[in-house]
């Protein structure tokens, strides 16, 4: 029979003769031997692994998970090319070409608005479509479209049976470490005693069960992950520290204890917690899974704690398996040393800077020359090559601002394999990552804006048809001009929280997702010598306020990339060529990403190389959300007002003809240049916002350079009457 537990409160003190018993304390345990909840993903804002498992659904982290698990399994780019994009791109544009023709001898899709028998001309005939059968193509339509969506489940089954085979064998290389035990571990499993009434520890054959349920669960499309904490008593032992997290070594069954120790919380994290208390809490306790990220993101922190520990068991140097790119794997002391001998020997020839690069920036430069080359060739063969010139002016203009803020002043600083690899990050995924955030936004505000214009328009349009009101643009017209002030405030909520927010964390995601020896502690880099033994870095120490360049160049590489990929999304939409280099020119005159990303750079500093903790994502990115969310909102709002306070020609209704092909309505340079004229002082003060907090931020750094061999640098800037800088510099712990 079970003995009762007895608080240690009110228990009799035991005999002397008798063996005093372990002080028990109530700890969290996560089940199925995870030492990190599967909804803790951002419970560490200073892991940058955790961010790369949500961009791309986690595929670039499932790949490296798979790699660091034997070192030799490489993703089969070439199959998953024509897998999972080249397949369901060819079937998607036989759909769209073959469905456009079979409409084509459809007229009534072509009228721009209804013609009501009382407005119809007495000449007008109506015409009908003499052809019922669609061209023919119907039927192989319906084939193509069955084919497609047949194609898409197939592709996601075989992507949820791949992340289920590598979490697998993740799960028994966990079982196997946790059943070898670990030095000096004197728990056992009979001195934990589960706290009633929360379920009873499970015994070998359910926690098979449970791995089985925790392989299906975590590793599919979409499905729910049950709440994967609860609480047991066990012995106050010393744990150790894992990335913020206070892990023991005490393993009961597949269960991991834990005393959670967090780091310090940011504006992500604390997100992050509210949506997932919510979900495991309040609601059903289940976490949802949406294409396995989350457990990918738990696999990478179990894998890394696993080959750390066992580096310090073998007395090897595992920490060198973690330092590698994404996609081709290549270790950093591959290619390293050889940046470092350019900033050594002050080389400073771009082809010397060219053959430094590591073979991910290379397949970078050679993907990017590819898709310029197909695009040059499909433009020749439409005759679209005036086009395809305003593209190569775009991307002219981001390589531009990247030869200004890095080439010309910091290319021994920072190495242009850093700087294509952040451009490349904010190219392709802060900018997917802003898509998709951006839609789901629209998709729970658009009702709100829907109820609101609807509500508008049927109190305007009284007893008239709402789509036949609306068909007229005079009505628009006046709608807008009657409730402007509803229009502000559906602009002010667009520009701050679904463009300023989400974009600005975006980019920095895009920053923080990347990883390169550049932006990493010196004295973590480990380098590979030429007797084949491994050592630290040794080379000179760059100084806080290099590292600082460092920082600010790699943050506005990234939004240089994401501006790039922006400025095509619009200059290339225009109605005509002039619209389109006109809105270039303009983008290009006022490089609002840059600077926010700027912005952003120096609380990063802040935080990460002056030691000031208090300064988080939140107090990072704030400023820039300010700076970003004033200037789209007064852009969209002046464009609205404009709109509404112009007097339309009362022939406008029948003139009207709406842009084909999906085009953007013709640019008016006039009221482009008042709303530059507008945005103008917003910039200003984002510009003189940045020189002035970088100047200070230089001198406090210029300070904690000098300190490190002057100990009176304190006590002067003390009688300089800089309190600010004196604390800084008294607290501050050496990068």
């Amino acid at each position: 029979m079970q003995e009762p537990f007895v608080n240690s409160s009110n228990a009799a003190p035991p005999s002397s003769a008798a063996a005093a018993p372990p002080r028990l304390t109530r700890k969290r345990v996560v089940r199925g031997g995870w030492s990190t909840s599967i909804h803790a993903l951002f419970d560490n804002p200073s892991r940058r692994s955790n961010f790369c498992a949500v961009t791309c659904c986690g595929v670039l982290l499932s790949d490296r998970n798979a790699y660091l698990m034997d070192g030799t399994t490489r993703p089969n780019w070439r199959l998953r090319r024509r897998l999972n994009v080249l397949l369901p791109l060819v079937l998607f544009v036989l759909i769209t070409v073959l469905s456009t023709n079979s409409d084509a001898s459809s007229d009534s899709s072509a009228i721009p608005y209804v013609i009501t028998d009382d407005d119809a001309p007495s000449s007008y005939t109506p015409k009908t479509n003499s052809n019922n059968n669609n061209g023919g193509y119907g039927p192989l339509v319906g084939l193509l479209r069955l084919t497609f969506y047949l194609t898409i489940l197939l592709l996601l089954v075989r992507g949820t049976m791949q992340r289920a085979k590598l979490r697998t064998v993740v799960v028994e290389r966990m079982k196997q470490q946790q059943q070898g035990g670990a030095a000096g571990d004197t728990t056992t499993a009979a001195t934990m005693t589960p706290v009633p009434p929360l379920p009873v520890l499970p015994n070998e054959g359910s926690f098979c069960c449970c791995i089985c349920d925790d392989v299906r669960r975590g590793s599919g499309v979409c499905c729910c992950y049950a709440n994967d904490f609860t609480y047991i008593l066990a012995p106050v032992t010393v744990s150790d520290h894992n990335g913020g997290m206070m892990i023991s070594d005490e393993c009961l069954e597949g269960q991991r204890i834990l005393a959670v120790e967090a780091p310090t919380p940011d504006l992500c994290t604390c997100m992050w917690k509210v949506f997932s208390n919510i979900c495991c809490g309040s609601l059903c306790g289940c976490w949802l899974q949406l294409c396995g990220m989350c457990a990918i993101g738990q696999e990478d922190r179990e894998l890394e704690r696993l080959l750390l520990q066992s580096e310090s068991a073998e007395g090897g140097d595992n920490k060198k398996l973690l330092q590698i790119d994404y996609i081709t794997f290549q270790s950093w002391s591959e290619y390293y040393p050889l940046i470092l001998n350019l900033r050594q020997g002050n080389e400073t020839g771009f082809l010397s800077h060219f053959k430094a690069l590591s073979q991910l920036s290379k397949q970078i430069v050679c993907y990017f020359a590819v898709y310029l080359a197909i695009v040059g060739i499909v433009s020749g063969l439409t005759g679209k090559l005036v086009n395809f010139a305003v593209l190569l002016a775009t991307h002219a203009e981001a390589l531009f601002v990247l030869y200004l803020v890095h080439w010309k002043w910091h290319k021994l600083t920072v190495s242009v394999d850093a700087v294509i690899k952040y451009f490349a990050s904010g190219f392709v995924l802060s900018i997917f990552m802003a898509m998709v955030i951006e839609s789901v936004m629209m998709i729970i505000f658009y009702p709100i804006g829907i109820i609101i214009f609807v509500m508008d328009t049927e109190e305007e349009s009284g007893s008239v048809p709402l789509d036949q009101w609306m068909s007229n643009p005079s009505n628009i017209h006046d709608l807008t001009k009657h409730h402007l002030g509803q229009f502000a405030v559906i602009a002010f909520a667009f520009s701050f929280l679904v463009a300023a927010l989400v974009e600005e964390i975006c980019k920095y995601f895009g920053f923080w997702t990347a990883e390169t020896p550049d932006l990493t502690k010196p004295a973590d880099v480990i380098l590979t010598t030429t007797t084949g033994q491994e050592e630290q870095q040794q080379h000179y120490d760059p100084g806080l306020i290099r590292c600082a360049s460092r920082i600010t160049v790699a943050m506005v590489a990234v939004a240089t990339g994401f501006a790039c990929a922006e400025n095509l999304e619009y200059v290339m939409g225009q109605a005509s060529v002039l619209d389109e280099v006109v809105l270039l020119i303009v983008r290009s005159l006022f490089p609002v990403h840059q600077l926010c990303a700027a912005i952003q750079s120096i609380g990063v500093v802040r935080r990460d190389l002056e030691g000031d903790k208090k300064f988080q994502l939140g107090r990072i990115i704030l400023p820039a959300i300010l700076l970003h969310g004033f200037y789209d909102f007064v852009a969209i709002f002046w464009g609205i007002f404009e709109y509404a306070e112009t007097d339309l020609d009362p022939d406008a209704s029948s003139s009207y003809q709406p842009p084909e092909d999906g085009a953007s309505p013709p640019l008016e340079v006039g009221e482009l240049l008042k709303t530059l004229a507008l945005c103008c002082p917003v910039v200003g003060a984002g510009v003189l916002y940045y020189y002035l907090a970088s100047e200070k931020q230089r001198r406090r750094l210029a300070a904690l350079d000098h300190v490190q061999g002057n100990g009176s640098m304190a006590l002067r800037l003390v009688e300089e009457d800089d309190q600010e800088s004196a604390k800084i510099v008294l607290n501050h712990e050496s990068y």
